[in-house]
């Protein structure tokens, strides 16, 4: 784990679950190989009637495919939550940091944050949605890098990241026509900009939207959410915000919307 990321303490509640629920893995005799694990979910596999086994140099050849495909000069954001789609959290974050070189995981929870923080691999990690009041200041505490869409958010992370004496990292979510979470572009944006300037202990490192249609190839909807996308980062542009991480482009929009790569995917 890289200097300044190991968590004080036990970490409360949530910690307790995330070693609670982490899964184990275990090496069963005959298995073709290090790149096989056998997740038991902390049952005896001898006693129980089914198992998963998962390819982790799979895994690690996709992203090699996916890689060549987007081409030099974009980066990936893998998504890794449900457990990893029931392939095991640990194991697939550890896969993709240190054999994949990807420097930053997106989660769905914080606990599953956790869990990989608690596992010692050094890698970046986002939550992609929404956290609960409740669960904000376990960012600062594990360094995870929020997202952002609302002033009460940068308030409570603000005063989280004072608590810890630490520098708060977001990603600021842009409404671009999926009408879930988001600000969107314009004013609402720029009183959001103000709040964080505001705050001033929290650095914007990335920005991201998410496409209604992007299974749909050639899509003008996705088309247009991307040039919404695009006067909002204008907005950041023009305050001399510049993100390390822009990121639209889902695994659908992967496939065909080749303008929507940004820096990352």
């Amino acid at each position: 784990m890289a200097a300044g990321r190991k968590p004080r303490g036990p970490g409360g509640f949530l910690c307790a679950l995330a070693r609670a629920a982490a899964p184990q893995i275990s090496m069963r005799k005959g298995a073709p190989g290090p790149d096989v694990t056998e997740y038991s979910n902390n049952m005896d596999l001898e006693h129980y009637n089914s198992y998963v086994k998962v390819d982790l140099g799979a895994i690690q050849r996709n992203v090699e495919r996916i890689k060549a495909h987007i081409g030099p000069g974009h980066g990936m954001i893998p998504v890794v939550k449900g457990n990893a789609y029931g392939l095991g959290t640990v194991a697939v974050a550890r896969t993709l940091a240190e054999r994949c070189g990807i420097g930053l995981i997106a989660n769905a929870h914080v606990l599953e944050s956790i869990q990989i923080r608690e596992a010692g691999i050094d890698v970046d990690l986002m939550i992609l949605g929404a956290l609960p009041p409740h669960a904000i200041p376990y960012a600062p505490r594990y360094d995870i890098q929020l997202t952002v869409f609302n002033g009460e958010t940068v308030r409570l992370l603000s005063a989280a990241c004072r608590r810890e004496g630490k520098l708060g990292k977001v990603h600021i979510k842009l409404e671009t026509g999926l009408g879930r979470i988001g600000v969107k572009p314009g004013p609402d944006l720029e009183r959001l900009l103000d709040e964080i300037e505001r705050a001033g202990n929290l650095e914007i490192v990335g920005a991201f939207t998410h496409y209604a249609t992007a299974t749909q190839q050639q899509s003008q909807y996705a088309k247009g959410q991307f040039a919404l996308f695009q006067q909002g980062m204008e907005q950041l542009y023009a305050r001399g915000i510049h993100p390390a991480y822009v990121h639209t482009a889902s695994t659908g929009a992967t496939v065909w919307f080749k303008d929507s790569y940004c820096t990352h995917v």
